[in-house]
């Protein structure tokens, strides 16, 4: 879209239309990650899962 010079609003547009699209999938993997991952390790006793899911949270929840 650059390289054709679209019109600025049609660049953000588009912009707002990718982030919202990788803000789904990123809600998709990180609510995978919770049923999966996350349950076995707190159900096998590993306590360091903890501060991996409030990083991830952190890291997503902007």
């Amino acid at each position: 879209m650059l390289e054709e010079q679209r019109p600025c609003p049609e660049v953000l547009q588009q912009l707002a239309s990718v982030q919202s699209a990788l803000r789904g999938v990123t809600k998709e993997v990180l609510r995978n990650y919770l049923e999966n991952c996350a349950t076995e390790a707190i159900r096998s006793g590993d306590n360091e899962i903890y501060d991996q899911l409030m990083d991830a949270i952190y890291k997503f929840a902007k």
